[in-house]
């Protein structure tokens, strides 16, 4: 489906979102270390992966693009709200 221009006008000035371009291999890079890399070998789960690196949390006052993961990212009393919620939705029972 191709994309009209009314639909990235909605997004107003794209100017602040050409820092975050990447190539399609800039793009995979992040994912390929973290299928290859031995940094990972008996541990799992529970990282935010950026720019072919582990990140920490964001600044509270970071701009759009800021390096890092937000707070509620790792928001464990949402997260079981959300999983239950989810299990409801689609008729699942809660293990």
């Amino acid at each position: 489906m191709r994309q009209k221009q009314e639909d990235y006008d909605l997004f107003g000035d794209m100017s602040k979102f050409i820092p975050m371009s990447k190539s399609s291999e800039q793009g995979a890079a992040t994912q390929v270390w973290a299928a290859v890399s031995p940094h990972f070998e008996g541990k799992n789960g529970g990282r935010y992966l950026a720019d072919v690196g582990e990140c920490g949390p964001m600044a509270e006052d970071a701009g759009v693009g800021a390096e890092g993961y937000s707070k509620h990212a790792y928001d464990e009393e949402a997260e079981e709200k959300l999983w239950k919620i989810s299990c409801e939705a689609v008729g699942v029972k809660d293990y």
